[in-house]
């Protein structure tokens, strides 16, 4: 009879154990879905970026991820909660405000990551940005005040007061972190509360004898079409340069804005699903921020304001609009 040494027949052992676990994993990927609010290129561009975290962690589509895809604008005919219920993932990824809500509303036991949300403390998809304490965690859109107000005081450095109308139902807590922005940055922050869409008029005259510089906020009270229209027509004739929420409102007239790099939401939401998928708890992983910004301008705006832009911020901004 041969006799293998106590020591080589561990090795073998071991080899045997790994191999077998290698070929388990080959045969039993993770089961992933995702569920998008709308079928828009921002969200393809985030899950382009989720993947891409995913690949860079030894998970690749098709070999160590199964995926099915789901958006909730063009598949409105499927019960999209039953069928989570009953392919029951290993995860979840949500795309927008709308599916990260509705997901996380109704699936508690299947952990999930969400990514392309505002505000998701108040969207009442976490607990807390610290902490979320739920089945869910994820990659924000929002983009720490103290970088706005330092991007502002980099375009426009003669900025002293900065005014901003919200609503304290909906944006106390932003407000609350903007007061500490402004400490941080030199700058006198004048807030006016509004209750309602026609406190905007009223609210909007008294504010903008106080400031030089007008910060908006995603603020559904405050900014509707019909009131970011106004509020862009009176800036522009006041000659008061304003901080808008996206391109969109720059390409209408505001100065500028700080845009998130959806590509890096993605991928912040995919570094989050690597924790979860090797056994982190979602309710323990902190939600990111917005670590990567595109600085937006409107030159044309800048000229009839009278203001020079420096040379460096135009050669760094991701788009210049003349």
């Amino acid at each position: 009879m041969i006799r293998f040494p106590l020591t080589l027949l561990l090795i073998f052992c071991l080899l045997l154990i790994f191999s077998l676990k290698s070929d388990f994993a080959a045969a039993a990927p993770f089961n992933l879905i995702i569920i998008k609010s709308r079928d828009i290129t921002p969200y393809n561009e985030a899950v382009a970026g989720f993947m891409e975290a995913l690949n860079q962690n030894g998970y690749k589509e098709g070999k160590d991820l199964h995926c099915v895809y789901y958006s909730m604008d063009t598949q409105k005919d499927i019960d999209i909660i039953s069928e989570i219920k009953a392919k029951t993932p290993d995860l979840l990824l949500t795309l927008g405000s709308e599916a990260a809500k509705f997901i996380s509303a109704e699936i508690k036991d299947i952990p999930g990551v969400f990514s392309m949300v505002l505000f998701p403390v108040e969207n009442k998809i976490v607990k807390n940005m610290e902490s979320p304490g739920n089945n869910f965690s994820g990659a924000s859109m929002n983009i720490p005040v103290e970088i706005q107000f330092r991007m502002i005081k980099k375009v426009i450095p003669g900025a002293k007061n900065i005014g901003v109308m919200y609503d304290p139902d909906k944006s106390s807590r932003l407000i609350e972190e903007a007061k500490k922005a402004a400490l941080q940055t030199n700058i006198e922050l004048v807030a006016l509360e509004v209750h309602s869409a026609k406190d905007v008029p009223g609210q909007f005259r008294n504010l903008i004898r106080q400031i030089d510089v007008l910060w908006t906020i995603a603020d559904n009270t405050v900014l509707s079409r019909e009131s970011m229209k106004f509020i862009l027509s009176q800036t522009l004739e006041k000659k008061i340069p304003c901080f808008g929420i996206s391109k969109p409102m720059v390409v209408a007239g505001a100065l500028l804005a700080l845009d998130c790099d959806f590509h890096d939401i993605g991928r912040q939401s995919g570094e989050i699903a690597c924790k979860i998928l090797e056994g982190a708890k979602p309710g323990k992983l902190p939600v990111s921020v917005s670590r990567n910004q595109r600085l937006i301008l409107n030159l044309k705006t800048a000229k009839w304001l009278g203001l020079q832009i420096a040379e460096d911020i135009l050669k760094n901004a991701s788009e210049v609009i003349k």
